[in-house]
Formats: structure tokens, C-alpha cells, sequence
């Protein structure tokens, strides 16, 4: 190689020659834009993720509440994560809800059981019609009586 040859693929300094700076400007622009892509989309599945959590966790609290006086005992008492009550296609899975469910009252006792309502056939409190206090001819004979 000769003198000249390595003076145009590199200047004093170590840089390169103004001519292949552009392209590596708009590369490194390019880089830069796509890194903040990624970002971006990773903020955008972090949230989404957490969301779907967050779904999950409700739709395993409804299911339990069919079971339990207080819902929230399954996952604070109960010993199991929302995690281990999922299928395999990440759904909520009933039956192990309720399996999760009564195990939590067989170890822990029947007043976490969800009570069971009563039949109450009378429809509510009752009470007698109240008879009138005055009637039309009370009235319209207080009227003569007035005159």
C-alpha cells in the first residue's frame, strides 16, 4: 500500500474522511431511532403485560367470591399466586379456583366458606293497612252537623 492509499481511508486525527462521515451519521441516527423503537415497544408490552395481571387477578377474585366470605383470603391466606391458578393458554381456570378455594376452608374453617342465604319466603315486613280516620260521611256529616 502507498502513502497516499492509507491518507484517504484515514486523516491524522483517526477519523474518517469527511465524505464517509454522512453515512455514518444517518447510520447512527438510524441506530438511535430504533433503539428508541425498542424502547418504546418494551414500555408498551410492560404495560400490557401488567394490565392482563391485573384482569387476571380480578377474574380470579370473582371466581372466588362464589366460594369464599372475602375473596382476597385465597391469595393472601390461601398460600397460592394468580400464576398457579392459570391454564395453559394464561386463562383464569375455574376449577382450579375452586379447588384453591376449598382447600383455604378445609384448612382454615368453615367461617371462610361464602355463606349460604336462607330462604326467606315472607317477601319483607308486613304491617295491617291502617284504617281511615275519616270517612265521607263523617265528613260531609260534620258538614250538616256544622250548619
Amino acid at each position: 500500500m502507498s502513502a497516499d492509499t492509507t491518507a484517504t481511508t484515514t486523516t491524522a486525527e483517526g477519523q474518517q474522511p469527511e465524505d464517509q462521515q454522512p453515512e455514518d451519521q444517518g447510520s447512527a441516527r438510524e441506530a438511535q431511532r430504533l433503539r428508541a423503537r425498542a424502547r418504546d415497544a418494551e414500555a408498551e408490552r410492560d404495560a400490557l403485560a401488567q394490565r392482563v395481571a391485573t384482569f387476571q387477578q380480578g377474574e380470579v377474585l370473582r371466581l372466588a367470591g362464589e366460594h369464599l366470605a372475602e375473596p382476597g383470603d385465597l391469595l393472601t391466606l390461601g398460600g397460592v399466586q394468580v400464576a398457579d391458578l392459570l391454564a395453559e393458554d394464561g386463562s383464569v381456570d375455574p376449577a382450579l379456583v375452586e379447588g384453591a378455594a376449598a382447600a383455604l376452608v378445609e384448612a382454615r374453617g368453615a367461617r371462610f366458606a361464602k355463606a349460604v342465604p336462607t330462604a326467606n319466603y315472607d317477601g319483607g315486613v308486613r304491617t295491617t293497612a291502617r284504617t281511615p280516620t275519616a270517612s265521607w260521611s263523617s265528613v260531609l256529616g260534620g258538614r250538616e252537623a256544622a250548619r
